[in-house]
């Protein structure tokens, strides 16, 4: 999946001083094209990337960043994965949100049982259960109303099609954790030394993503 290729490439920059993005598509079976959209990804999610082009160039993190991927603790790498993860749907909840607001109908390639299938869905709602991101939304191919998670979404596009919203439906009882029927503010609770590391690994991201 894009979000453990993203990891791996940070991965390997911070061990490696320079590469190319010929040996990283070579590494990882896919082409330039889409390492360049990883690299872009990495630097939107606050990674320090940069690339030299020419005879000795390559990709590389600036050097105050470089540290050896050996003293990162189990914590401190499924932060990583987690930020990664995150952004990367983030950028998709993006593009079903404009398609629910506009009625338009949703392509994608979703990650099934025995693999990767295209699908083509008329999106009506996005919900957030237990730290996950699903879209309820009716299935062309299907002919019936289903839930879909969002981190298996990929090569998700909006198609330039309307759809009238169908009436004979229900959201099914999959409460957003972000909201509540009474509207009633929720207070959380953290320990001192978990807001501080909240505050220290997540600042840039967070300020990136959400600004």
């Amino acid at each position: 999946m894009k979000s453990n290729r993203m990891f791996g490439i940070l991965c390997i920059l911070l061990e490696k001083e320079k590469i190319t993005a010929k040996e990283l598509s070579d590494y990882f079976e896919v082409s330039v094209r889409t390492i360049h959209r990883d690299l872009l990804d990495l630097s939107s999610a606050g990674f320090p990337v940069t690339s030299q082009q020419g005879i000795g160039g390559g990709v590389s993190l600036l050097p105050d960043f470089k540290y050896s991927k050996t003293a990162l603790n189990k914590e401190d790498m499924n932060f990583l994965l987690a930020v990664i993860q995150g952004f990367a749907s983030i950028e998709k909840i993006k593009i079903i949100r404009v398609a629910i607001a506009n009625n338009q109908l949703l392509e994608m390639k979703y990650y099934g049982g025995s693999g990767y299938f295209h699908r083509c869905i008329e999106p009506y709602k996005l919900i957030f259960k237990q730290e996950h991101w699903y879209l309820f939304g009716y299935c062309r191919y299907k002919k019936d109303f289903r839930i879909f998670k969002v981190s298996r979404m990929t090569d998700l596009n909006i198609n330039n099609e309307n759809f009238v919203e169908q009436e004979d439906h229900t959201i099914p009882p999959l409460q957003s954790d972000f909201a509540n029927d009474s509207g009633v503010c929720i207070t959380v609770r953290m320990g001192y030394q978990h807001v501080c590391r909240f505050w220290k690994k997540g600042r840039n991201y967070f300020t990136r993503c959400f600004a």
